[in-house]
């Protein structure tokens, strides 16, 4: 086993901790900002640097595989995380004007849009690489797609309930389990550099 197999096995460990995290931290806040708990926002704004960590990970197990993926997925964590802190703060001040609240509400869909359509690309060069198994790739094309379209109409005032959260909320849980356990396959592009 090589010293990159190694390092791109334990990077792919802890993309999948950390969007468990991320799970943790935002779900978790989101639910005691609701019960009216003084905890709930530094858990929600620790959301932050855990989705630039995924980010900076993916980017780089991805960068020499699938260059424009890597970085379209760089820049997606980046915004995500950057509307989640606006979010978070927003939501904080909603106890004392609600159209604060409104506003980090919007800025959540906004995040969650962006996740979506930029998670995409991702998803399609881990298929074209075959660093995870099609079903799950193709689980995380529908899923961030759904994902997207689902914010985009709630943006747009068409409520669509939870079910664009669920196809991509379960992939990213799935897909974080697959990392801690199996990791990434090794891309097409190393296994031809190998021969």
């Amino acid at each position: 086993m090589s010293i990159d197999t190694i390092h791109s096995r334990s990077a792919a460990m802890l993309m999948g901790v950390l969007i468990f995290l991320a799970f943790g931290t935002w779900g978790g806040g989101s639910a005691l900002m609701h019960a009216g708990a003084q905890s709930a926002l530094p858990m929600m704004l620790f959301t932050t640097p855990v989705v630039v960590g995924i980010g900076l990970l993916s980017f780089g197990i991805l960068r020499n595989h699938a260059p424009v993926a890597a970085t379209t997925y760089l820049t997606t964590r980046l915004f995500e995380a950057s509307l989640l802190t606006v979010a978070a703060v927003l939501m904080a001040t909603g106890n004392v004007n609600p159209a604060m609240a409104d506003a980090g509400h919007l800025a959540y869909l906004a995040a969650m849009a962006g996740l979506g359509i930029g998670s995409v690309p991702f998803c399609v060069a881990l298929l074209t690489q075959r660093m995870v198994p099609n079903w799950l790739g193709w689980w995380g094309v529908v899923g961030y797609a759904s994902l997207a379209g689902g914010m985009i109409s709630e943006l747009s005032g068409l409520k669509l309930g939870l079910f664009p959260l669920i196809l991509g909320g379960l992939f990213e849980l799935i897909f974080a389990f697959w990392l801690i356990v199996w990791g990434f396959s090794v891309p097409i592009a190393s296994r031809r550099a190998a021969v």
